[in-house]
């Protein structure tokens, strides 16, 4: 009798501390945050800020362009993007000076997303900014003709590359689980002359963009 009050009491103590064990360790888990790549698609709009202003500069309905990318969560707040870019930009001055130029760019670009402000909201503010390889091929025109009406001289420059540095501000709306939206406005400066003035000076960007990004995994 005396033994198998012992064997009892050896059992509830082995389940009770199995049981505290178990509770404590079931309320006290951090939830993983899972992990999502997710795929970026977008378009938006680019002026130039360089040697040669015209009035697209103006406004932001001047040079659309595109986008897309895999993004990464590293943090709740941070992701990291790789995205490409392919846009262009045509600026004019009145009868002055003229140029277009086709760019592409690959970068690396850091967010940090500000979730706690607004946590009754879906929508959160958020800052990023990156580093890109830019290459580009300009076409430029001087010398205004009055007479004909046209540019006298036309230049065709061969394909250069470069690095530029966008930082910006944005918003994100978060649709769902999978689906993310962020329109950001992005102030590119870059060591490169895009408009190949005479000045040779670097040229920078202003450029507001919409995207898109979908998790096809999680």
């Amino acid at each position: 009798m005396k033994k198998l009050i012992q064997i009892i009491s050896v059992f509830l103590f082995i389940s009770f501390s199995f049981s505290a064990f178990a509770q404590r360790g079931y309320y006290d888990q951090e939830l993983e945050m899972p992990f999502q790549p997710r795929f970026t698609l977008g378009s938006g709009y680019y002026n130039s800020q360089g040697t040669i202003k015209g009035p697209k500069t103006q406004n932001l309905l001047g040079n659309i362009g595109f986008k897309a990318g895999m993004r990464f969560n590293i943090t709740n707040n941070t992701d990291v993007s790789l995205l490409f870019t392919d846009y262009k930009l045509a600026e004019e001055v009145t009868q002055q000076e003229e140029f277009s130029s086709e760019l592409n760019s690959v970068g690396l670009h850091l967010d940090y997303t500000f979730h706690n402000l607004f946590k009754q909201l879906r929508v959160s503010p958020f800052i990023t900014f990156g580093a890109e390889s830019i290459s580009y091929k300009t076409v430029a025109w001087s010398d205004w003709n009055d007479k004909e009406n046209t540019w006298n001289d036309r230049i065709i420059y061969p394909k250069e590359h470069g690095y530029s540095f966008p930082i910006g501000l944005g918003m994100a709306l978060n649709v769902s689980e999978r689906i993310r939206i962020d329109f950001v406005v992005n102030y590119i400066t870059t060591l490169v002359d895009i408009d190949m003035h005479k000045d040779n000076s670097s040229d920078n960007i202003v450029m507001a963009d919409f995207i898109i990004h979908y998790d096809f995994f999680t």
